[in-house]
């Protein structure tokens, strides 16, 4: 989706603001995405990531799906559907905490 606000990442995958510093500058030190000032709000850093973390996505990411798929094909459809409507849930809630 390219560059992401580093806030719009933290609150997608709910840690504390002082968990996803620690964890951009260990993706940062691994190379696999950069930090850049937004241009339009210089107090806004965006993550990027680079040739090696779009290359590590593209490696992890089917593998990820794959385990994720495997994990939910014990679910029936109706409890995909509860289980997807407390997930919405719990991401509106996230948004206003």
């Amino acid at each position: 989706k390219g560059p992401q606000p580093i806030q719009r990442i933290r609150d997608r995958v709910l840690i504390a603001s002082s968990s996803i510093s620690y964890v951009v500058s260990q993706l940062e030190d691994k190379g696999w995405i950069t930090r850049e000032k937004d241009k339009d709000d210089k107090r806004v850093y965006m993550a990027c990531l680079t040739e090696k973390g779009q290359s590590q996505m593209a490696d992890i990411f089917p593998k990820h799906a794959e385990t994720l798929t495997k994990a939910f094909d014990v679910l029936t459809k109706d409890e995909l559907t509860i289980l997807q409507q407390a997930f919405k849930k719990l991401s509106a809630q996230s948004t206003e905490v």
